[in-house]
């Protein structure tokens, strides 16, 4: 048996904006510097991908992607300081989540397999 949880940030009328599915696209976006190419690697379409962004920036307050528009040469995206801090910290906070879950998991075993005893 594993407890298993994931962290998701909602707005306050607890509409999530920031997931396991935010959290990949950014990191695609960091390795390929578009968020057409991340959209595609994990199968979203251009504008989803988009909405994605602006509503995790639009939730937090602050810019996550500094975004270039096409043109001869291309676009692309790259995460600013802040969406690299956000990303690091987004990814610790479900590592503690996690760590904790498990904590709660053995203690939950003992207790059940202590009342077994009785």
């Amino acid at each position: 048996m594993n407890a298993r949880v994931r962290a998701v940030l909602t707005d306050d009328e607890g509409t999530p904006f920031a997931g396991i599915g935010v959290i990949r696209l950014l990191r695609a976006i960091d390795e390929h510097g578009s968020i057409n190419h991340a959209a595609k690697v994990y199968g979203l379409s251009y504008v989803k991908a988009w909405n994605m962004m602006n509503r995790l920036e639009k939730n937090i307050g602050k810019v996550v992607l500094k975004r270039t528009s096409g043109g001869q040469h291309g676009g692309g995206a790259e995460l600013t300081p802040f969406g690299k801090r956000f990303l690091k910290s987004f990814e610790a906070y479900q590592d503690r989540m996690s760590r904790a879950a498990e904590t709660g998991r053995k203690r939950f075993l003992h207790e059940l397999n202590k009342e077994e005893d009785k």
